[in-house]
């Protein structure tokens, strides 16, 4: 990371030598809706995983696509979700706090 005149750039991770201003996005955990496997989600719901949560039973694999970002199931070797960008880029935090000790 680098600091001039008080902004903030990041290194764009994908165009080596390239910096991006980031975003005022959060690093903190601000999800209001969590992405959830199908077929989990039903096997859950049928109490297959008794005293188990659905955060415990996913198993997701995340990456990059040719047309943007995908969502994997593990556990089913099925696809959650494949979102195209459409070619746009889109603003994105890739900074982590530290954990408390």
């Amino acid at each position: 990371m680098e600091i001039t005149d008080g902004v903030t750039y990041q290194q764009d991770l994908l165009t080596v030598g390239v910096y991006t201003e980031m975003t005022k996005l959060s690093n903190e955990l601000k999800i209001q809706a969590f992405i959830h496997c199908g077929l989990c989600a039903e096997e859950f719901m049928i109490n297959e995983h008794q005293g188990e949560s659905p955060q415990s039973l996913k198993n997701y694999d995340v990456g990059w696509t040719k047309e943007g970002i995908q969502i994997w199931c593990v556990r089913h070797n099925v696809n959650i979700m494949h979102i195209d960008f459409e070619g746009h880029k889109h603003p994105a935090n890739t900074t982590r706090k530290e954990p408390k000790k």
